[in-house]
C-alpha cells in the first residue's frame, strides 16, 4: 500500500514538472487553461468517486456493531 502512495506521488510530480515546463514555450493563457481543466477533471473525478461509493461510507452504529462482531 505505502508503495502504491510513493508511486502515485513519483507520477504526481512527474506530470507537475513536465507541465511546468511548458510554462516558457505556452501562451500564458494556454499554460494557466491547462491549470483550469486539470483542476476541474480533478473535481469531477472526485463526484463520480463519491456517488460511486458515498452508500458504503454512511453506516450506522448497527452497522458498525455488527461489522466488529
Amino acid at each position: 500500500m505505502i508503495g502504491l502512495y510513493y508511486f502515485a506521488f513519483f507520477i504526481a510530480n512527474a506530470v507537475v514538472g513536465y507541465v511546468g515546463g511548458l510554462y516558457s514555450s505556452l501562451p500564458t493563457t494556454t499554460f494557466w487553461l491547462i491549470h483550469v481543466a486539470s483542476a476541474a477533471f480533478g473535481l469531477v473525478a472526485f463526484f463520480i468517486f463519491k456517488m460511486a461509493t458515498g452508500h458504503r461510507m454512511n453506516s450506522t452504529q448497527q452497522d458498525q456493531a455488527r461489522a466488529l462482531s
